[in-house]
């Protein structure tokens, strides 16, 4: 796990290839709660690559804000690799952005199903032409996983802009 200032390098890691490639970046967060916006906007000059975001805590909210259809949910289950990539679909489209990324999980110590216990995370970051999802399977507290996560989808999308 990477620590605040492995953090803070990864998100000027991701804004610089956002600017590279003119690209544009929206969110949509569930389990972290606006912890992923917040890592975003502490670079200085994020206003230029990121676009906005959304904390879709409740299913409502999913549905209403992001247009995650409600069989999806009754289906999958919000904590589903499915919602994921509606989530970043959704947020793309309503934002306007290159880039669509979400969260959505259990982060503990309460929660979880049997399909997706305490500590499942799927993250979904869309682009114009592909998703590209991560599960994580985390164990530590709850600020910890969320701090965890954070990581994960800073992470994965510097993956994402390097490979494409």
């Amino acid at each position: 796990m990477y620590g605040a200032e492995e953090t803070l390098q990864l998100a000027t890691t991701l804004g610089q290839l956002l600017l590279e490639q003119q690209q544009t970046l929206a969110t949509a967060e569930s389990c972290t709660g606006g912890y992923l916006a917040h890592c975003i906007t502490q670079v200085p000059g994020a206003s230029a690559y990121y676009q906005g975001g959304s904390i879709a805590y409740q299913d409502t909210v999913k549905v209403n804000l992001l247009d995650v259809p409600i069989k999806v949910l009754q289906q999958h289950g919000a904590v589903s690799e499915a919602i994921a990539v509606a989530m970043a679909r959704g947020v793309q489209e309503r934002l306007g952005a290159t880039l669509g990324m979400a969260t959505t999980g259990f982060v503990g110590p309460t929660g979880g199903t049997p399909q997706a216990p305490v500590g499942t995370v799927w993250l979904a970051v869309a682009t114009p032409d592909s998703v590209h999802t991560q599960q994580l399977h985390l164990t530590g507290a709850r600020v910890d996983n969320i701090r965890q996560v954070t990581q994960q989808a800073l992470a994965l999308l510097v993956h994402v802009l390097r490979v494409s």
